[in-house]
């Protein structure tokens, strides 16, 4: 976990909050899990794709959870294409139909939207670790880190004690 970033408060966050936290998480699976029986073109992934999207435009903590829900609905829908195309497919070719799935919910569909998202997602899981509901305990700090775009690996590490953004020194 990177330490640098977890809020001051976090057990006085935790401790304050947690039933909003569960019942924002209860939420969020409720609207946007994939049944794994459905196929690609069901509309239940449609739908799955606007919730997650109405969560994230949200932000505050609501939409770090939305990110980390696109990548397991992504991880759903690869499973779905493999069964249904026998799992002779690759995964680039997989991924460009699950992205097709995600812009035919967008109400301007934007590919380059989509690819944001799922590097801005990645980096929330990387700071969930084992459980998304890890991400309540990071400052708006994270958001800095999370949400900036493409610095070279060298320049932020999330894993280092002292880690710089920007020439500022977080923590």
């Amino acid at each position: 976990m990177a330490y640098r970033l977890v809020r001051r408060d976090a057990v006085d966050f935790i401790n304050a909050n947690h039933l909003d936290i569960t019942r924002c998480w209860a939420s969020l699976l409720s609207r946007t899990t994939i049944p794994i029986q459905c196929s690609i073109s069901d509309d239940a992934i449609l739908s799955a794709f606007k919730a997650v999207d109405l969560a994230v435009a949200e932000n505050g903590m609501g939409s770090r959870l939305a990110h980390i829900r696109l990548l397991s609905m992504f991880e759903s829908l690869a499973t779905i294409i493999k069964r249904e195309r026998r799992g002779d497919m690759l995964g680039r070719r997989v991924m460009s139909i699950i992205y097709d799935r995600y812009t035919n919910a967008q109400d301007k569909p934007n590919r380059s939207y989509i690819t944001e998202r799922n590097r801005i997602a990645k980096r929330w899981r990387m700071l969930a670790g084992p459980s998304a509901l890890l991400l309540f305990l990071y400052s708006d700090t994270a958001d800095l880190v999370v949400y900036v775009d493409a610095l070279p690996n060298s320049y932020v590490s999330l894993t280092s004690p002292a880690m710089t953004f920007d020439g500022l020194t977080t923590g």
